[in-house]
């Protein structure tokens, strides 16, 4: 190495050394990075641990012409799918804090005690909507990416959740497959708010792609309190029980979560056992 490459790479170690070069991208990153973890991490670790033991997997990674099979399977699950989960979590923290703020500051002013018998209508936050909005489509996206990944394991594309027990039917090995098709069947009715059947009234995220302004809801105000009304959950009209937007998306967001987890563990147990026994694949311990 000459002298000037030489004193460039102790430059470089210089200013990766400097506490404020080290505290300022640490400053970036708590700002600007979104890591899944505990529970919502352990799928996508199991997943990993199979991913780089199964020999099977392995051939798809060394063989050129099946290798972009590997990276739709891999980087499917490993990248796409969870950005794509780890983007949902994001806005509906963000929806969340959005709906708190607003019936704090409700409170702060005690409007529902000076309503009387009226009743009020405040309308829609905008950014409330936006919110709500981007939450649906990446609940989508999320689930079309996981069976666009899932599929390649089978050396087949398939982009549509709703029709991957269709597209599995006739895939080999049929042990792999019926196995996460139970695991979607499953699931499916928890679903249907983003996935929309032939000929039936188009889901919530059919509605925002494709026709019109859906909304996350409306603040209603009156003596009995503050709460959200109507928008795309259809908030609160059977009023048996007032719940937020928070707590009906959490519960959806805890489907998507489980339908993830228990597919994949489903998919990891009936791929190694099938490797093992039809491909003489042990995988170590």
């Amino acid at each position: 190495m000459d002298a000037d490459f030489l004193k460039f790479l102790e430059d470089v170690d210089a200013c990766k050394s400097n506490p404020d070069y080290q505290a300022c991208f640490e400053a970036v990153k708590s700002t600007s990075i979104r890591e899944l973890e505990g529970k919502y991490n352990d799928p996508f670790h199991e997943f990993f641990i199979y991913a780089h033991s199964s020999e099977f997997i392995s051939e798809l990674r060394r063989d050129p012409k099946k290798n972009h099979w590997y990276l739709l399977l891999v980087n499917g699950i490993q990248s796409n799918v969870k950005y794509s989960f780890s983007c949902l979590l994001y806005h509906q923290k963000q929806l969340e804090s959005i709906e708190n703020n607003i019936l704090n500051i409700f409170k702060q002013y005690d409007l529902p005690k000076i309503m009387g018998r009226m009743q009020t209508g405040v309308g829609s936050p905008s950014t409330l909507d936006f919110e709500y909005q981007a939450y649906v489509l990446s609940y989508r996206r999320c689930l079309d990416q996981f069976a666009r990944a899932i599929a390649a394991y089978f050396k087949n594309a398939c982009t549509s959740f709703r029709t991957l027990p269709k597209f599995l039917e006739s895939k080999k090995p049929q042990e792999v497959a019926k196995a996460i098709s139970t695991v979607h069947e499953k699931y499916l009715d928890a679903f249907k708010f983003v996935l929309s059947e032939d000929r039936a009234a188009p889901s919530v995220r059919d509605r925002i792609a494709h026709y019109e302004f859906v909304s996350g809801g409306f603040f209603n105000v009156s003596s009995r309190g503050v709460f959200l009304l109507g928008g795309g959950e259809d908030l609160n009209s059977h009023k048996i029980e007032e719940v937020s937007l928070a707590q009906t998306l959490d519960r959806k967001t805890e489907a998507l979560y489980h339908c993830i987890q228990e597919t994949l563990k489903a998919f990891i147990e009936a791929a190694t056992i099938w490797e093992a026994t039809e491909r003489n694949f042990v995988r170590p311990l």
